[in-house]
């Protein structure tokens, strides 16, 4: 973990939305876990049970159990509890319209120092930031060796992305490395 980052929120609850929560959970963060729809929730959930139950049973790991990883997730359905987050990943659809609301209703909930990572960098991501009030702390931000590694967090700047987000971010995709040692 970060010594900034205490607390990351993921948005969407979709299989992307469900292994971000995995594998920042299984890195030690606490997660809040949210999506409108608690049904969906709960769908997004059960991938993680499922995930983690094969994972553990395929490496016999030992420490960091199943059930450590699931008590470091929270439910959601009610974006204001994604309000003290330190960093929110956006795993919606590509969609750019509704990640631009989504960015504009969510800007006026997190607070000021958190910074925003979409999973679709190359969707208009200068468009993205441009609907928050933040422009300097949105980033793209997804693993680029697909899901079932997770071994590399890829992040994208944006033209208004700070030097400071894309140094925090990139510490984060650093003390991912754990997540090895986790499986």
């Amino acid at each position: 973990m970060t010594d900034v980052i205490k607390k990351i929120g993921v948005a969407g609850s979709n299989h992307s939305g469900a292994f971000m929560a995995w594998v920042m959970a299984a890195c030690g963060y606490p997660v809040i876990f949210c999506d409108p729809s608690m049904s969906e929730v709960k769908q997004g959930i059960i991938l993680i049970e499922e995930s983690l139950k094969g994972e553990f049973a395929k490496n016999g790991r030992e420490g960091n159990t199943a059930n450590t990883v699931m008590n470091r997730i929270i439910l959601s359905d009610r974006y204001e509890d994604l309000a003290d987050v330190d960093v929110l990943f956006e795993v919606f659809f590509d969609d750019i319209e509704i990640k631009k609301d989504f960015y504009v209703l969510i800007d006026g909930i997190c607070k000021d120092k958190c910074v925003f990572a979409t999973n679709t960098p190359l969707l208009g991501l200068s468009d993205i930031a441009a609907a928050s009030r933040r422009a300097d702390r949105v980033v793209g931000a997804s693993f680029s060796s697909g899901y079932s590694k997770a071994q590399v967090l890829e992040i994208v700047r944006g033209e208004a992305t700070s030097d400071e987000t894309f140094d925090l971010m990139v510490r984060l995709g650093k003390s991912l490395a754990t997540y090895e040692e986790a499986r």
